[in-house]
């Protein structure tokens, strides 16, 4: 199977046990389950339900701080644009970047 270079990666899986927090598949919700980062307490990176895009969110002051999809891109170059034109913090994308490549590399190897 050939993988795109150009898909968001996927979240890590390592997660510990916590019996107060549930994760869901609404991307509104706070304890959304494919949280790729928080640049700070009003913005994060999502991947989408459907692992095709990125989703940068802001959470709304009203409607019980709810997060809303701001920009939605598919390609990692995209992404960085997005970041730069909305102020936040570039160098948490090496984070990104980094689970990006190592999704390609693991693919990759599988052949």
């Amino acid at each position: 199977m050939d993988v795109s270079l150009f898909t968001p990666p996927y979240p890590p899986n390592i997660r510990g046990v916590d019996a107060d927090v549930v994760n869901t598949h609404r991307e509104s919700d706070e304890n959304y389950e494919k949280v790729v980062l928080k640049f700070n307490d009003r913005w994060r990176l999502i991947v989408c339900q459907h692992d095709i895009q990125w989703i940068v969110q802001r959470r709304e002051s009203l409607h019980g701080g709810a997060w809303r999809g701001v920009r939605y891109v598919t390609r990692l170059k995209s992404l960085v644009e997005v970041c730069g034109e909305l102020a936040l913090p570039l160098s948490n994308l090496i984070r990104v970047t980094h689970l990006h490549n190592q999704r390609r590399n693991e693919n990759y190897f599988k052949k």
